[in-house]
């Protein structure tokens, strides 16, 4: 059998795993694909004074396509392999006011900006090793549609180690 590869791009994600979204691309099982993505925050922060002090216009955790695949029906088991997660160059941390695991120790927004060489993060004069993996993978419930958002029997926001190369 002849490997086929084909890019999908940025410009074509999706806030919800819906099945009513149009295809970005109708694929064969066995087809290996590669997904531009972007983080998160669909690439609006770029600079220390960007912060996360308002929810994004339309929505977080952009899921790039959809995909279908030729002949699979709703209930089937599908396989994906994970075969390289390339890093953008540069990435953020951030810190919500009052929320999350330092809500104690937040009283305002706060962003820092990381530089990401290789496996390399270098965040102030602190390196620490990058261990990239995928956000948000998923299918399409059958009923319906999931904000990315969220995690469930359908995959979704998984934010996981685990699911990497």
């Amino acid at each position: 059998m002849v490997e086929s590869r084909t890019l999908i791009t940025r410009d074509q994600i999706a806030y919800s795993l819906d099945k009513d979204h149009p295809c970005a691309l109708e694929i064969d099982s066995g087809t290996t694909l590669t997904f531009e993505t972007w983080d998160a925050r669909s690439g609006t922060i770029q600079r220390d004074e960007d912060l996360l002090d308002h929810p994004h216009p339309v929505g977080s955790n952009p899921a790039t396509g959809p995909v279908a695949v030729r002949n699979a029906e709703p209930g089937d088991g599908l396989c994906v392999e994970i075969l390289d997660i390339r890093l953008a160059d540069q990435g953020f941390l951030a810190v919500k006011k009052g929320e999350g695991l330092l809500a104690h120790m937040a009283n305002e927004y706060a962003t820092r900006m990381v530089r990401v060489e290789g496996e390399t993060v270098h965040f102030g004069g602190i390196r620490f090793p990058a261990r990239p993996m995928v956000g948000v993978i998923g299918t399409a419930p059958a009923g319906a549609g999931v904000s990315t958002g969220f995690a469930g029997p359908h995959g979704g926001n998984m934010d996981n180690r685990y699911i990497a190369v």
